[in-house]
């Protein structure tokens, strides 16, 4: 009896001493409870993206390439707020953008010549010099004549539009443009005058180009046309967009 006593103690004593090598250590439990991974957290949804206002022109420009009708000042304002306006030679820019997009047309005949073409003039449709150059193509045979009329009434829209911003007869009034080569535009094209001399002004935070003029039909006629070139010269910065 007192031998089974012994072996039962013996087993008891075996068991708790296994018991004691397998279980862990505090340290160890605490080190198993922070490698068990998390609960998994709900995916946030994604933000939608707003829309860009390189979208948002395009989408106004698409609209008055298609024939519907177009307010040109809202596309001219929206323009000088995307990634494709350029403040400084943006005139000269344009034209030989185009000039080289349009030799690729003639040359390569080409969907992809097109294409790129169709685009460099969508990104730069309110202004002036792409309406030019298309002009320039169309009268040279490279683009079809059916377009002619959409981008003579585009210039005649944008020169309004500029007429639309003031009187030109004091800084207060002045026309606004965005882009000094719209100056000439107005002068010349819209009222027929010669340019005789310019001035630059600055008041309160403002600018103005001053072009003094004289009519060729009537010498005694003469005066100045006040510009504002606010925009062209506190332009953000530019290819953010």
């Amino acid at each position: 009896m007192r031998q089974i006593t012994y072996i039962f103690a013996a087993t008891i004593f075996t068991m708790a001493l296994c018991l004691a090598l397998t279980a862990p250590s505090a340290e160890g439990a605490r080190h198993m409870a922070s490698s068990e991974p998390a609960p998994a957290q709900a995916a946030a949804p994604a933000p939608v993206a707003a829309v860009s206002k390189d979208q948002e022109y395009l989408a106004i420009v698409n609209d008055a390439i298609t024939g519907k009708d177009a307010d040109w000042q809202k596309i001219r304002d929206l323009y000088v707020h995307t990634s494709f306006y350029d403040p400084y030679g943006g005139a000269q820019a344009i034209w030989y953008m185009l000039q080289r997009a349009g030799q690729q047309v003639v040359y390569e005949k080409s969907q992809e010549a097109m294409q790129e073409y169709n685009t460099l003039l969508a990104q730069h449709y309110a202004h002036y010099r792409s309406h030019m150059q298309a002009l320039d193509m169309i009268e040279k045979g490279h683009l079809p004549q059916t377009e002619k009329a959409a981008h003579a009434k585009a210039m005649s829209a944008i020169i309004s539009s500029i007429i639309a911003t003031g009187d030109g007869k004091t800084p207060e009034t002045a026309f606004r443009v965005i882009d000094p080569a719209e100056e000439n535009i107005v002068l010349k094209t819209y009222f027929h005058y010669t340019l005789v001399s310019q001035e630059f002004r600055q008041k309160e935070g403002h600018f103005w180009d001053v072009l003094n003029y004289t009519n060729p039909n009537n010498k005694d006629d003469t005066g100045s046309l006040y510009f504002n070139v606010d925009t062209i010269l506190t332009a953000p910065h530019r290819n953010q967009n």
